[in-house]
């Protein structure tokens, strides 16, 4: 089978990166997969026998789209495709979409995020006009991959509307076996001693991650329990402003941010609850994270959360924007650890929890008829 797929993803150029690797595997189980990313210059580079790796090789942004679309037509020219997979129904996706009136083969589009939350939208007008792209492309694809039963619903009762059969639901792969056995390089009780508890949380500084209201609750936390600690791993946009907002709230102490880090498992063993407060994911990954490790999670209702709570995962998920109730959860999560020892973890069985063979042979069957 060959599937040229699109990406904006750039460390997929880079040796053993996590996403490299996770191509690499790809490529078995497909047997041919060309990646075309949306890059400025990068060499053509194979990663193995089954996969080779294009940049558009574009001086602006504004080629990334019709640079795809003249690669699509030259790979499809030297070998018949069998599927065109876009990372979004955004850019990725459009550029798949006219390359396919030329190429003539089968259509997939990957979906992960929310674009159907009433927050994607309000974000801002870029995402305003990325809903009204997304639905002109998905329904106009023959296969469609969700990473959540949330997505999953929204395009399948949505306005929308779309055939079942045509929407497969596949979260992003977390290796179990792989974060079992990892050793704890860094831990938060020993560094950060000062504080009797730590919550963690670890996102990119933007406004969809809603900060504002998970230090406001935080600061409830603190008036109770002044011995209680925050540790933020992230970067982003609006670092500053969150920075600020820290020491407006008087916070300055109780706080503490530190760089990001794309290892982040010894923060999740050694953290007494994680917290998530954003206004739409299509998935979270950190929540599947933090389960895998046994921490106790507070998050807002997005993403892969409730699914996570109905599966029996100790945690607690309430409403998006809800001060009050994110300060209540923590205050729960926070009395029962003083109280009780923790429990021995028991993953369920789900799709969340997959090992690897399973997940690769859903992958491939994500691409079949």
């Amino acid at each position: 089978m060959r599937v040229i797929m699109l990406s904006t993803d750039r460390k997929i150029f880079e040796p053993n990166s996590a996403v490299a690797n996770r191509m690499i595997e790809y490529g078995k189980v497909l047997g041919d997969l060309q990646i075309i990313v949306f890059a400025g210059h990068f060499m053509t580079r194979k990663l193995s026998d089954q996969v080779t790796i294009y940049s558009t090789n574009s001086w602006s942004q504004l080629f990334y789209i019709p640079s795809a679309i003249n690669l699509i037509i030259k790979l499809n020219q030297q070998k018949r495709t069998d599927w065109i997979s876009a990372q979004d129904p955004f850019e990725t996706g459009l550029a798949a979409w006219i390359a396919n009136i030329f190429v003539k083969t089968k259509l997939q589009f990957q979906l992960h995020t929310d674009v159907f939350s009433p927050f994607f939208a309000k974000s801002s007008f870029l995402n305003q006009c990325r809903v009204v792209l997304a639905k002109f492309l998905l329904s106009r694809a023959d296969r469609v991959r969700v990473v959540s039963q949330k997505i999953f619903k929204s395009l399948v009762d949505g306005p929308l509307n779309l055939v079942s059969k045509k929407v497969i639901v596949l979260p992003v792969f977390v290796d179990i076996e792989e974060h079992k056995n990892e050793e704890v390089t860094v831990d938060l009780k020993q560094k950060y001693s000062q504080f009797e508890k730590i919550i963690l949380m670890a996102s990119r500084f933007e406004l969809e991650k809603d900060f504002s209201t998970a230090l406001r609750a935080f600061k409830q936390i603190v008036s109770k329990r002044s011995k209680v600690g925050m540790i933020i791993v992230g970067a982003g946009s609006k670092r500053g402003k969150i920075k600020d907002l820290i020491k407006s709230l008087g916070l300055t102490t109780n706080v503490i941010i530190e760089p990001w880090s794309d290892n982040l498992f010894s923060y999740f063993k050694t953290a007494d609850i994680y917290l998530l407060t954003s206004v739409f994911e299509g998935y979270s990954r950190t929540l599947i994270e933090a389960s895998i490790a046994g921490t106790p999670f507070v998050s807002t209702d997005v993403g892969c959360a409730r699914e996570l709570a109905d599966l029996g995962i100790f945690c607690k998920v309430v409403s998006v924007g809800d001060r009050e109730a994110i300060s209540g959860a923590l205050e729960f999560l926070l009395e029962k650890s003083d109280n009780e020892k923790p429990e021995e973890i028991v993953l369920p069985d789900s799709i969340h929890f997959l090992s690897k063979e399973k997940f690769l042979e859903l992958y491939r069957q994500s691409f079949e008829e």
